[in-house]
């Protein structure tokens, strides 16, 4: 049975993905009502539309901040879940964890892993089952990955959440871009927010 394919499944947006649209839309929306506004002058314009664009900015620094932050907590909990040792392990657990970490490492070729994992399994090596897969996600070994689920099935829901997070990781900047307005032109933030700041 396939679990996983080579890339991160295209699932729907997630919270925070939501949250960076809404955040563009308000930000857009503002924009064009200020620039249909013939009541105001183009300074007025100029520096409205610089206020809406700061707001953008610092929301989106934020909202970004507060998806890392959560990110990288649900994925260090799925690894220690997955392929971590329990803090309570003794001196000789985490040495034999460490040895076998090191000998998963070694491994060059994925056949020779998937072959290793199932020995490891048959035997019972708990630990040396468990690098093997912390060593599949480092090199995305996929092949690797699906035979540690078929040999633990429990686990299913983990992997995927943990693959489609570390690939995630990759392109979640992405999801905080947005556009500045033409009217600020050549403007860096700093010359953006003090334009924001004048008054009328």
């Amino acid at each position: 049975m396939q679990y996983l394919t080579s890339a991160a499944d295209p699932d729907t947006m997630t919270a925070l993905q939501r949250a960076a649209e809404a955040l563009r839309t308000t930000a857009e929306d503002a924009y064009k009502t200020i620039r249909t506004n013939a009541d105001i002058s183009g300074e007025k314009r100029q520096r409205d539309i610089a206020s809406a664009y700061v707001t953008l900015v610092d929301a989106m620094a934020r909202l970004q901040e507060d998806g890392a932050i959560k990110a990288n907590t649900a994925r260090a909990d799925l690894e220690r879940r997955l392929y971590g040792i329990p803090n309570s392990a003794d001196a000789s657990a985490s040495i034999s964890y460490r040895d076998a970490l090191d000998r998963a490492a070694s491994l060059e070729d994925e056949s020779a892993a998937v072959a290793m994992l199932r020995r490891a399994h048959t035997s019972g090596d708990t630990l040396l089952t468990r690098a093997l897969l912390a060593t599949s996600f480092d090199n995305q070994w996929v092949d690797t990955i699906n035979a540690y689920v078929e040999l633990e099935p429990n686990t299913a829901t983990d992997i995927e959440a943990l693959w489609n997070a570390r690939n995630r990781a990759v392109a979640g900047a992405f999801d905080y871009v947005y556009n500045k307005p033409a009217e600020l032109g050549r403007l860096d933030i700093w010359a953006i927010r003090a334009l924001a700041a004048q008054e009328a």
